[in-house]
């Protein structure tokens, strides 16, 4: 899965923490972990899905946490 991460002016931003955090019916987390390179994208492996689980994207950019709505990941 990959996670663009852009600044107010639509540059990607690099270097910045990325990740997707998995939250199951038992909201139980998990959260897998990878870092935007030059063109603001950090390839984050996903390795397991649960099917009574929802995720969301999160970026800590200039001191802020920024989520994405929460979607829903086919079950490997």
């Amino acid at each position: 899965m990959s996670v663009r991460v852009v600044d107010k002016d639509d540059n990607p931003v690099e270097g910045a923490h990325a990740q997707v955090v998995r939250i199951d019916a038992a909201r139980d987390e998990r959260r897998f972990e990878g870092d935007t390179t030059e063109l603001g994208a950090a390839i984050i492996d996903v390795t397991e899905t649960k099917k009574d689980a929802l995720y969301y994207a999160e970026v800590i950019y200039d001191d802020a946490p920024y989520r994405s709505h929460l979607f829903d990941l086919p079950d490997r």
